[in-house]
């Protein structure tokens, strides 16, 4: 008979276990619906450094075109989010992802009671070139850039958030989590008036990390590509404009010899065939969230000068290709 007994309890153990996620009169045990509140936080300068930069009557077509091609990066909505909740062994225990579409929105979402750490990210799914990277652990969760010596830019503005939660037995809680942009936008405004014969302009920016770890909030710099900068169509004028999107610029000058953060490279084609170079070097850093926009003029020979503070730029006349900027880390 007492045999029998143990026989009963332990063939009711598994019964007993699994019980808890279809019985709906005790959840305690188990885990609750959480609503957690999500609200994109843009916070940004573009509009003051649009203001600031591009404020001449001629100017201001740049400064439209300019924005609005930026649209898309400067964004108040986020289109998708992609939700990751980690446990204490900071293994992740549940991931979601949803069409948001919105500037903020809800999500009921069950947990099971526990501590957790929540990471979220919008906008990665139409990322062409930034992918998001080792997420099954916390503290690797990364926005990685794309590899290779020559980038291009960022297509979307990616957002990110962290926050520590605690799921307990009470009825209801509400999480409340805000994202804020992570990548940022740089400009070169060239005006060429009354320069002539000029054949093609190319323009790269660089010095800038290459991923961001999602939980700490930090950039990581293991490699310095060159980003390929995006043309902003405009008609008529004498301006030209490109812009790069990439992760904000190294947070230090980055070499001991001289104060310069990131620098544009502009090689103009001038009539006679031979390619002018153009290292622009800006001595302030280009934070996250944030547009520098760098205006300089041009000379016959493709040389530019700078227009805008903080910069400075060294000229080659009649380049060759040579070798690859690789700053002192």
């Amino acid at each position: 008979m007492r045999m029998n007994r143990i026989i009963v309890s332990l063939l009711t153990l598994p019964f007993l276990m699994w019980s808890c996620s279809v019985i709906d009169e005790d959840l305690s045990d188990c885990g609750r619906d959480n609503r957690i509140d999500y609200r994109l936080r843009l916070i940004t300068n573009i509009q003051a450094e649009l203001d600031d930069q591009l404020h001449s009557a001629e100017e201001q077509h740049v400064a439209e075109a300019l924005k609005a091609a930026l649209s898309g990066i400067f964004t108040e909505t986020a289109h998708d989010v992609s939700l990751s909740f980690y446990g204490t062994d900071s293994v992740r225990a549940k991931h979601e992802t949803h069409i948001m579409d919105a500037s903020q929105t809800s999500y009921t979402i069950y947990l099971p009671v526990r501590e957790y750490m929540h990471l979220a990210l919008a906008n990665v799914a139409d990322a062409a070139n930034v992918s998001v990277s080792d997420d099954n652990k916390a503290q690797h969760s990364r926005l990685l850039q794309a590899d290779g010596d020559t980038v291009a830019s960022h297509t979307t503005g990616l957002f990110s958030a962290r926050l520590p939660m605690r799921v307990t037995e009470e009825e209801s809680q509400t999480f409340k989590v805000d994202l804020y942009m992570a990548n940022s936008a740089a400009a070169l405004v060239i005006d060429t008036a009354g320069v002539a014969g000029i054949q093609d302009i190319r323009i790269y920016s660089s010095g800038f990390a290459n991923s961001f770890v999602v939980r700490d909030s930090l950039y990581t710099y293991n490699r310095n590509p060159i980003v390929r900068s995006v043309p902003v169509g405009m008609s008529g004028g004498h301006h030209v404009c490109h812009y790069t999107v990439n992760f904000p610029s190294f947070q230090r000058p980055v070499s001991r010899a001289t104060a310069e953060y990131w620098r544009f490279i502009a090689y103009v084609t001038v009539a006679d065939g031979s390619v002018t170079e153009n290292i622009i070097s800006i001595e302030k850093p280009l934070l996250p969230a944030h547009l520098k926009v760098v205006k300089m003029r041009m000379k016959d020979d493709g040389s530019l000068v700078p227009q805008t503070n903080d910069v400075g730029v060294s000229v080659t006349l009649n380049w060759k290709q040579g070798g690859v900027y690789e700053p002192e880390l």
